[in-house]
């Protein structure tokens, strides 16, 4: 598991950086050729300018947040099943929503994103993602290679 969570890291990051490398050649060339095409990318949302660094940061952490959540959620129906996931899913949304209609949390949230920019929300968004990816070793630390088979069959 460790030299999985290693060489996934690797990958995703090399794989960031050598896409990030390419927009900027392009970018370059946009800007030396004066093309007025704009390149679609999450950053855009709240810089107005291309900055390679920013750019770079916020694609890192958009890969760790697809890699890390849909490997929890990946490893969480592997150990303990379709039906108790979705069970527990529905559960747990029924009361979140009663919680939000119910102004408690939307009071909650409303105040936390109200002092945060958008690169410490970027930014959090990855430390989460990166929290969920190292939660799933102790689920799968001892887990067997193949899930366990019906019951009934």
């Amino acid at each position: 598991m460790k030299v999985f969570y290693s060489v996934t890291l690797a990958a995703i990051s090399l794989t960031i950086l050598c896409l990030n490398v390419c927009q900027y050649v392009l970018m370059t060339v946009y800007k030396h050729y004066m093309v007025k095409a704009q390149i679609l990318h999450p950053a855009r949302l709240f810089l107005k300018e291309y900055q390679f660094f920013p750019y770079l940061w916020v694609d890192l952490m958009v890969g760790l947040a697809l890699f890390g959540l849909t490997f929890l959620v990946n490893t969480i129906l592997y150990r303990v099943g379709y039906t108790r996931v979705l069970v527990m899913f529905m559960s747990v949304t029924i009361i979140g929503l009663f919680l939000y209609y119910g102004k408690i949390l939307s009071g909650i949230f409303n105040g936390f994103w109200a002092w945060m920019n958008a690169m410490e929300m970027v930014t959090l968004i990855g430390a989460v993602s990166l929290a969920a990816l190292f939660a799933t070793y102790p689920i799968m630390r001892h887990a067997p290679l193949r899930p366990r088979p019906k019951q009934g069959r």
